[in-house]
């Protein structure tokens, strides 16, 4: 593959910086298929190196912020501490928040294939207190039957997964695990997305299947990161807002004011 030319490099830095402004956060992955619809970089595994490069090179030169960038697959478990009782309480004062979906009376689970996306996800699980379980691809015994002793009837499970051989098993095996771990609970299981509609519908740049995916039918394959960021969050958006009631949600919203005004009031007392 020839060496890119000044010109090419820089339409391609501006493309990077211009997606990323508009999606963060963003994986690298999710760049790279942006980039190759707008042919800026060829869909091959040197392509992909080739965004990955770029994107180290304008992180480092202070151009693209680090944040914009979603890696969830290196972190680290520190536990929450405080200097003192007022410490404390200001906290709580800060970030005080009602558990809306225990109030509304669901029980809602989004789980997501790519532990590279749970940045994108978890803007909005994490608006509306619903768990996000990220498989890393198959889950394994242990993480499904912790996930099935949690589960409450009656709840409601989105899955993500890739459009493949892959993700149609992952999701086969996440089904199959939650219903043989759970006794006899009863929950619903949708796999949200990635289908040949959605496919369709985003117009969504694909790749060759493999020897697998061919064996159960797939003529052509996609991954979640191929979807804009933006579309990945309005889709868990629509997943959890369709059980929310919209009155008991602002009533919530009231009470939740009102009760973290009331610990900032006992908070100022205390000083």
């Amino acid at each position: 593959m020839r060496r890119a030319t000044q010109a090419e490099l820089q339409e391609r830095y501006a493309a990077i910086l211009a997606f990323c402004e508009e999606q963060h956060p963003v994986t690298v992955r999710g760049i790279y298929y942006h980039l190759t619809t707008r042919d800026l970089v060829p869909k091959t595994d040197a392509g992909y190196q080739r965004v990955a490069k770029s994107c180290k090179k304008l992180r480092l030169d202070g151009e693209l912020p680090f944040e914009y960038i979603a890696d969830n697959t290196r972190w680290c478990r520190v536990p929450r501490t405080f200097n003192s009782i007022e410490d404390a309480l200001a906290n709580t004062a800060r970030t005080y928040r009602r558990d809306m979906l225990t109030y509304a009376g669901q029980d809602i689970e989004i789980w997501c294939e790519k532990d590279a996306l749970a940045g994108v996800f978890y803007e909005v699980t994490s608006k509306w207190d619903v768990p996000l379980m990220v498989s890393r691809g198959f889950s394994s015994l242990s993480f499904l039957h912790n996930a099935a002793q949690t589960l409450q009837n009656g709840a409601f499970v989105y899955i993500f997964s890739d459009y493949d051989a892959a993700g149609e098993t992952i999701y086969r095996k996440i089904v199959e695990g939650l219903h043989e771990f759970s006794g006899r609970k009863r929950f619903e299981v949708n796999r949200a997305m990635l289908t040949q509609e959605h496919v369709e519908i985003y117009n969504l740049p694909t790749r060759e299947p493999k020897a697998s995916d061919r064996r159960q039918g797939y003529t052509e394959c996609a991954e979640l990161d191929a979807v804009l960021p933006s579309t990945l969050r309005e889709e868990v958006e629509m997943c959890i807002t369709q059980h929310i009631n919209t009155d008991e949600l602002a009533l919530l919203r009231a009470i939740e004011a009102d009760e973290r005004a009331s610990i900032s009031e006992i908070f100022n007392y205390t000083l």
